[in-house]
């Protein structure tokens, strides 16, 4: 892709991002964008990695000129979040996907057990590893014990059926 054609695409992603802004511009809190009302002010469909890119820089644009976040729904689209979802749902949904990572990033470094693979690695190199784990570790319990103070998380072997109320 040329330097002008990519110029030429972030004006049109601009101009894009710009129409749904000013739709959102209408609504309030707690009113829901559905995806039909997004594919029709910019003319991509649901299902394209360019859809999404845009949706995100929406997000982005109108957390940062109105101070309003998005609860995707499921199929229908994106609610603006009312100041409670937002003080407690979006964090906790950042918080969860965090903590995934975090796991993925803790079996990925456990998951070094073999001894000629941690022989190829330098002390240096060995020590970052044995730090990274432990500050992972470390991250994964304070997340772990704000969650429970917050009632988010229950401990492991609690009466209880499992469900969530």
């Amino acid at each position: 892709m040329t330097r002008k054609n990519r110029f030429r695409e972030n004006k049109d992603r601009r101009r894009q991002c710009d129409t749904v802004l000013s739709i959102l511009s209408k609504m309030k809190r707690g009113d829901i964008l559905s995806h039909e009302i997004v594919e029709g002010a910019i003319g991509l469909a649901r299902l394209t990695s360019e859809y999404y890119q845009l949706v995100r820089k929406v997000e982005k644009r109108l957390l940062k000129e109105r101070g309003i976040s998005f609860l995707q729904i499921l199929n229908v689209g994106y609610k603006l979040a009312t100041v409670a979802e937002q003080a407690k749902e979006v964090p906790n949904r950042r918080i969860r996907r965090a903590n995934g990572q975090l796991r993925r990033a803790e079996r990925s470094i456990e998951a070094i057990n073999e001894p000629h693979a941690l022989s190829s690695l330098s002390e240096h190199e060995a020590h970052l590893m044995r730090v990274r784990l432990q500050s992972i570790k470390a991250a994964k319990i304070k997340e772990e014990r704000e969650m429970r103070t917050e009632g988010l998380l229950r401990r492991r072997g609690d009466e209880d059926s499992g469900t969530r109320e």
